[in-house]
């Protein structure tokens, strides 16, 4: 008996089955927007190795230059909070660490520096700037406490970063990890004799 024509069996019509569909991509592209609308600006970029920055980069950018410029920071927090509510994980992190002891706020500027601490312990200004602002607090021993955090960590990864003997690495992953391991080489060195004033 054939299948075909069937009245027992429903007719399904698919484009109810695909209304979920349409809704939920609808409700992606309102929610992101922005970011969709930066990346379809930028793909031709990409594939030409001339990507630009994204917004949040911008805008952390845009309120490094007035913090570093502009006795007036205020409009610099409001970008900084713009960048960090599309990305929390950024410079502008730092930043507003920054800006908060620009204020005179020391204690949400060491907030805000611990934070970017945690976020990327690779950048050694951070260790350096909270252990000023330690000192200056009279909290020498926590001061000394942070730099030695900062150069056991140099210390413990620089070595991955050594370039590699193998010829069958590329050069180019040789060079930006040459670039890497003499960062680090710089912070230990630097941390090293930060830490040994400390010894005196």
């Amino acid at each position: 008996m054939s299948m075909g024509g069937n009245r027992f069996l429903p007719r399904i019509n698919i484009h109810y089955i695909n209304i979920p569909l349409y809704m939920a991509i609808g409700w992606l592209v309102f929610q992101y927007h922005g970011p969709l609308r930066w990346a379809l600006d930028e793909v031709p970029r990409y594939s030409r190795d001339n990507i630009a920055s994204p917004i949040e980069r911008k805008l952390y950018k845009h309120a490094e230059a007035i913090l570093k410029s502009s006795t007036k920071i205020d409009p610099a927090r409001v970008l900084l909070d713009r960048s960090l509510s599309i990305d929390p994980n950024t410079e502008a992190r730092f930043l507003l660490g920054k800006y908060y002891e620009k204020k005179g706020d020391n204690s949400k500027a060491l907030q805000h520096y611990k934070h970017y601490l945690q976020i990327d312990p690779t950048v050694l200004i951070t260790y350096v700037e909270i252990a000023r602002i330690l000192e200056s607090q009279g909290k020498s021993e926590d001061a000394r406490l942070i730099l030695k955090q900062g150069f056991d960590y140099f210390d413990k990864y620089h070595r991955q970063f050594r370039p590699s003997l193998n010829p069958q690495v590329s050069d180019r992953y040789n060079d930006s990890a040459a670039n890497v391991y003499k960062r680090y080489l710089r912070a230990r060195r630097y941390l090293k004799a930060r830490l040994s004033a400390y010894a005196h």
